[in-house]
């Protein structure tokens, strides 16, 4: 059971489940995983608003961190250690992110050594009509993952909490799900503990307005 899971939402109970997330031991992947699947992450933008890097630190650990999953799945999988392992004997790499980002996304997955027939697709829309809400509802009706009922998610530390209520709200009942993140500072990938500031205000709102869930009751 999650965190204030049996008092009503507020920026208490986010703070505390922030700092349990933040202190969780590192994730052991679950063999029966079928998908696992990298959301996109910031891009760097100058000072007129123009985006100049797509291929930021965040998204590098986020995609870098999925393929690592994804051999760590084939080793469990397979009875082999990790460098060992197949790649095939593992789920696969699901990028899904803006149509802007794939094409970096599919190339940082490749230079991890994953190989392209392990990697899917999944455009969330153009830039500004993309968002964590379109990567959940585009990826459910997607006949290629009709058939997936259990689903990890990789995003970074501060996105988890959101990312969760958001998987609650848009993926059918029977589907089990869990959203993990990097270490913090792999690939070099830190982030500003304000961020989860922002994080709280946007979980607040949108749980307010519907359109996630107020809390992940099924995140395994």
């Amino acid at each position: 059971m999650r965190c204030g899971l049996s008092k009503p939402l507020n920026r208490y109970v986010l703070f505390e489940e922030f700092r349990k997330i933040l202190k969780q031991p590192d994730y052991e992947p679950v063999p029966a995983t079928q998908a696992v699947v990298v959301l996109s992450g910031r891009y760097d933008r100058d000072e007129s608003g123009q985006v100049t890097r797509e291929d930021t630190e965040e998204n590098i650990a986020r995609i870098a961190f999925g393929v690592e999953v994804v051999r760590k799945i084939a080793s469990l999988r397979s009875g082999k250690p990790p460098e060992e392992a197949s790649f095939t004997d593992g789920p696969p790499l699901v990028l899904n992110g803006e149509t802007e980002q794939l094409i970096m996304m599919e190339r940082v997955a490749l230079s991890c050594g994953i190989p392209s027939e392990m990697i899917e697709l999944v455009d969330c829309g153009e830039r500004g009509i993309g968002n964590t809400r379109t990567q959940f509802e585009i990826m459910r009706a997607d006949q290629r993952f009709a058939g997936l009922r259990n689903l990890l998610f990789i995003t970074s530390g501060y996105h988890i909490p959101r990312v969760e209520r958001t998987a609650e709200k848009q993926l059918p009942p029977e589907d089990l799900y869990k959203v993990i993140a990097p270490p913090y500072g792999y690939k070099g990938h830190n982030f500003k503990m304000f961020t989860i500031k922002g994080e709280i205000k946007r979980i607040l709102t949108y749980s307010r307005k519907g359109d996630i869930a107020t809390f992940p009751t099924r995140a395994r």
